[in-house]
């Protein structure tokens, strides 16, 4: 009868032991549980904080383009009007010229026509000069509509290549199994887009379309003020040679 109560006390011990181990197990487990959701939690929010800083960088690019579109639209519009004001000071220079060389015409009678043909000659070099001036002007224009379309392209290869980052983002598994080089990539995804700021607060050189539109006012002055000079002198070389004739 010991015996078996014996026997019968050491099992009720035993189940009781056993009781206590498995909830010594659960706890331990919760304990990790608590441990992995809080690490997870960690993540996730570090996750956001980049996505966030990635948004803030996509809006700050898209008002760049914003900006370099408006430039390419006024560098447009001021070379349309700088052609414009072009072509209405080659064709008044023309006409005034024109009218000139008839009234001069008409106040030698056809007398000397060697005078004649060396004034012709005159407005002849006068315009090839106009005409290349006129060709250096749109060339000018042309190199500034290429660096915007550069920089546009810069702006939309940098937009892809961020776009390529946000797909290949890692898995919170390979996180947790890979504990230490996650603090690397993470620095050095956090280094690239602060790359791209620094590249794109650079400044796209856009000072060009102040000094593109200096350009076509200064020509125009300068061309008046060489056309009535000339003026000028051709008409106190003509008064002198028809005082001599």
């Amino acid at each position: 009868m010991r015996q078996s109560s014996l026997i019968k006390s050491a099992e009720l011990r035993a189940e009781e032991l056993e009781a206590a181990l498995m909830e010594m197990v659960k706890q331990d487990n919760r304990r990790q549980l608590s441990a992995r959701v809080e690490k997870l939690e960690r993540r996730v929010a570090e996750l956001r904080g980049g996505l966030v800083a990635k948004q803030e960088q996509e809006n700050a690019m898209l008002q760049i383009l914003m900006r370099v579109e408006q430039e390419q639209r006024v560098t447009e519009d001021a070379r349309i009007l700088a052609e414009q004001d072009a072509a209405a000071q080659r064709h008044a220079s023309q006409v005034l010229q024109v009218s000139s060389l008839i009234e001069f015409l008409g106040e030698l009678k056809f007398g000397n026509m060697t005078l004649v043909g060396w004034y012709v000659e005159h407005l002849v070099c006068h315009c090839d000069d106009l005409q290349e001036k006129y060709e250096e002007t749109i060339a000018s224009f042309a190199e500034t509509e290429k660096r915007v379309v550069m920089a546009e392209s810069m702006l939309e290869a940098t937009l892809q290549y961020q776009s390529g980052q946000d797909k290949v983002l890692p898995s919170p598994r390979s996180t947790q199994q890979v504990s230490s080089p996650v603090g690397g990539n993470q620095e050095s995804s956090l280094e690239i887009p602060a790359r791209k700021i620094s590249l794109l607060s650079r400044p796209f050189g856009l000072g060009w379309r102040d000094s593109s539109k200096g350009k076509p006012a200064e020509e125009v002055s300068n061309t008046n003020t060489v056309n009535e000079e000339q003026k000028e002198m051709n008409g106190h070389q003509l008064e002198q040679k028809v005082q001599e004739a």
